[in-house]
């Protein structure tokens, strides 16, 4: 048909008549009622009858806590959000629905089908979801007072024999779709984009302080500087003390607040190795934390998300989700994936050493490492 037009516009006798009847065959008609659109296949009755059939153990492997928790949880969201309007169980639905795309590594369009949801009905729900949990990070993420700081140095020292260890500090790689702008910023030194997740966390596994956004090409190190935490400790009035540490890799500078392994130049004492196997064992700590963190919210293997700005928000919710099931009392404890920790193993061994900051007190921490190795 398209040959007899362009045949009909090359003859220099054009018969218009004959063009406008191949035109008016081309053009459908307004009546013209194309294919019946198939809708889309959806599971209608997932939440209303299959959740509630979950054995515990089910119920836990979806959505990675057990029904208790995930009601108390519930619970204090809808006290938070405060809202008289709030439909309980489209809330609850959607709050279940958010967990679920944390949890695991499915598109929205899949998760929405076993849901009953369209996909932008699920991101707009995944969106409202995660910023509501991300917004109780200073209620369920804290810095610990005396008594826990008292309670933790004991738990462990009785593990590596030094005293004052409060925490331990590391940086995690959270793999993200190459934005679309400064895509450079975000490419590691593993040849992946990033963002970094800097954590402190205790002897429980719960993050004591987080800090979420740093683009991956940044090293822990400035990191570190760059974090709330730094200023806090580093500031007048540290809620810390003097005889209180955190425990770093290489990565990261010597500090009265902050003990680092010593560096192996192959001229060792006994004393210094000793130091640096015992708190290799607790500082360890930080590497499980994560590992337990990606193993249960399996979204931060990689986050698949075009809007940049709203990835930090993300993974915010999954550290708040974490140490609100690990506190939980009616939660027992987490079972550890040897994946993802040894993945994370092999991320921290390819730090380089870190600079220390002659400003910084660099004597002072130096003289207390010292000391911290003699007594073992």
């Amino acid at each position: 048909m398209e040959e007899l037009v362009l045949n009909e516009l090359l003859d220099e006798h054009i018969d218009l008549n004959i063009v406008g009847q191949i035109v008016n065959n081309l053009i459908q008609p307004a009546n013209f009622v194309g294919p019946p659109r198939v809708p889309a296949i959806r599971n209608h009755d997932y939440y209303e009858y299959v959740i509630p059939h979950y054995t515990p153990d089910d119920f836990k492997a979806h959505f990675r806590m057990s029904r208790e928790t995930f009601q108390a949880h519930l619970n204090m969201l809808i006290i938070v959000e405060n809202n008289q309007d709030i439909d309980y169980e489209d809330f609850k639905k959607k709050l279940l629905f958010t967990v679920w795309v944390l949890a695991k590594q499915e598109s929205f369009l899949s998760v929405g089908d076993i849901f009953n949801f369209s996909k932008s009905t699920g991101h707009r729900a995944f969106m409202f979801f995660t910023r509501l949990i991300a917004g109780q990070v200073n209620n369920i993420i804290v810095w610990p007072n005396q008594q826990e700081r008292q309670r933790i140095s004991r738990v462990c020292e009785e593990t590596s024999g030094i005293p004052g260890i409060i925490g331990a500090i590391d940086g995690c790689h959270i793999p993200i779709k190459a934005p679309p702008h400064n895509a450079n910023d975000y490419y590691n030194r593993n040849n992946i984009h990033s963002i970094i997740l800097q954590g402190v966390c205790n002897d429980k596994k719960q993050f004591t302080d987080i800090y979420v956004g740093a683009p991956g090409r940044v090293h822990d190190a400035r990191v570190f500087r760059n974090s709330g935490i730094f200023a806090l400790l580093s500031g007048n009035n540290p809620p810390i003390e003097a005889t209180e540490h955190l425990l770093g890799d290489a990565a990261y500078p010597l500090l009265p607040f902050l003990m680092k392994p010593y560096q192996d130049n192959g001229h060792l004492g006994d004393q210094q190795v000793t130091f640096n196997i015992r708190m290799s064992g607790v500082r360890s700590l930080i590497e499980r934390t994560f590992g337990l963190l990606k193993g249960k919210f399996r979204r931060l293997k990689y986050i698949d998300m075009s809007l940049i700005e709203a990835v930090p928000m993300v993974i915010t919710a999954a550290c708040v989700l974490h140490n609100f099931i690990i506190s939980s009392d009616l939660e027992g404890n987490l079972d550890e994936d040897d994946d993802e920790l040894e993945e994370n193993l092999e991320q921290n061994g390819m730090e380089q050493d870190g600079i220390d900051d002659p400003n910084l007190n660099i004597g002072r921490a130096e003289i207390k490492r010292q000391f911290l190795a003699s007594l073992l």
